[in-house]
Order: structure tokens, then C-alpha cells, then sequence
């Protein structure tokens, strides 16, 4: 009998330590602020919701297993933005091979630090939904309205003609934290006016056949624009990434 009570308490106080170091860690993970990729490059991370998200677009070179990326751009055609704005790549490169995913999570780590993955499109629904039901970060009053609470308080080329543009008064910007830049996607005239990012999924139309499995679902910021606009975008584009935490 002594040597099973033993047992017992034994047994009892393994559960009990493996469930405390479990809790230790999960609390270590949520004290983290930054996230570091293959290359070293560290990201501010912003939770929103329950999500947590990269506060920086990512800027990788290499995959996380050290695989080189190769089909990237600098905005603008400038090198010197990179640190600020991030790299823009293709959706492909964004990928790393893996299929496409409508999943939330989306289980696609992709190009993303170990431990994150690449955002589906229902988990930007997720984000911008959030973000519209917050009255704080409502512009006038309109769920819709939040691209302004998204976007930084630079860079943005301005546009005053609409109350809730992002262009408008750029020190209203950025309620949430999240800080997006107008990287562009490489095009010309892009730069400062827009920010595009990729998601992790396919987009499909039965009424456009040729260009199914050619697209990709992607959200979009004009600097005249008030909302965060769902795009279906070809693949060999190049645009942003931001990374969420598994």
C-alpha cells in the first residue's frame, strides 16, 4: 500500500510539473516582442485580436532552413528602403512550394521565421473584421473605414479630398499599431501611394477559367482609399509579406 501511494504522488507530481513548465513556456512565448529570420533580421511582433502579427514587412533573403530566395525586388528600385518597407516578391517565392491554403491558421510557413506562417485569406478577414468592430478605430463611425488605423503616419503621399483616406492628415493614422508602408508592388508610380500583400491563398473564378490556379487572393491600402480592399492578383506580381504567429 506505502509503495503504491509512493507511486501516486510520484505520478502526481510529474503531471503537475510538466503542466507548470508547459505554462512557463507559453507565458516565455507570449513575453516575446520580436521575431528573427534565417538572415538575423529581427520584427517587432503586434498582437491584434488574438492574433499576433510581424509589425514589419518581412525582408528575407532565405528561407528558414537556409534555402536562398531569389525572385524578390526593393521597392522602388531602391536597396536603401528595404530595412524600412521590406522586400516584394512573388507569390511563388512566398510559397516556398507548399499548396495553398484557405485554412485559419493556414499551416503555411512558406517564407515566414519558424513558428510563423503565411496569413490565408481568412486570416486577413480575421484582422481587418477586428479591426472594423473596434469603435476607436473606426474613421466617422464606419466599420469599413479602417485602412487609416492600418497605416503609418509617413510616407503616405497625401490626399485630402476624402475625410478618411489614408492620405488625409497622415497624423491619424495607425490607431492599431500595425504600421503599414506604402512599399508598392514595383510597378511604376506605386511607391508611397499604395501597399499590397500576398495571402496564402488561391483565388478562383469559374466565369474566368483561363486564370484559374494564375491568381492569388492579396489585400490592398490606397492613399486615397478608407478600407483594406480584398485583390485577386496574378502570381508573377510582387508584393508584401506579413507573417502570423502559429
Amino acid at each position: 500500500m506505502k509503495h503504491l501511494t509512493l507511486i501516486l504522488i510520484l505520478v502526481f507530481s510529474s503531471i503537475l510539473f510538466f503542466a507548470c513548465h508547459k505554462e512557463e513556456q507559453e507565458e516565455e512565448e507570449e513575453l516575446k516582442t520580436t521575431v528573427s529570420d534565417y538572415d538575423g533580421n529581427e520584427y517587432p511582433i503586434i498582437k491584434i485580436g488574438n492574433q499576433y502579427w510581424t509589425q514589419e514587412n518581412i525582408r528575407s533573403r532565405h528561407y528558414a532552413n537556409g534555402e536562398a530566395i531569389n525572385d524578390y525586388m526593393y521597392p522602388n528600385n531602391d536597396a536603401n528602403l528595404v530595412e524600412k518597407y521590406g522586400l516584394l516578391y512573388s507569390w511563388d517565392e512566398v510559397m516556398h512550394g507548399k499548396k495553398d491554403s484557405e485554412n485559419n491558421p493556414s499551416g503555411v510557413q512558406g517564407i515566414c521565421p519558424e513558428g510563423w506562417h503565411v496569413p490565408s485569406h481568412a486570416e486577413w478577414t480575421q484582422l481587418t473584421n477586428y479591426v472594423g468592430k473596434q469603435t476607436e478605430f473606426q474613421c466617422d463611425g464606419n466599420v469599413r473605414n479602417v485602412a487609416k488605423a492600418l497605416a503609418s503616419t509617413e510616407d503616405w503621399l497625401e490626399f485630402e479630398m476624402t475625410k478618411c483616406a489614408i492620405g488625409n492628415d497622415l497624423s491619424k493614422n495607425n490607431l492599431t499599431g500595425f504600421s503599414i508602408y506604402p512599399a508598392g508592388s514595383g510597378a511604376e508610380d506605386s511607391y508611397k501611394n499604395t501597399a499590397l500583400f500576398w495571402t496564402c491563398t488561391e483565388y478562383f473564378n469559374e466565369n474566368y477559367p483561363d486564370e484559374n490556379g494564375k491568381k492569388a487572393y492579396s489585400r490592398q491600402l490606397h492613399n486615397y482609399g478608407v478600407s483594406v480592399y480584398n485583390r485577386n492578383s496574378f502570381k508573377t506580381c510582387h508584393f508584401s509579406v506579413r507573417c502570423v504567429k502559429d
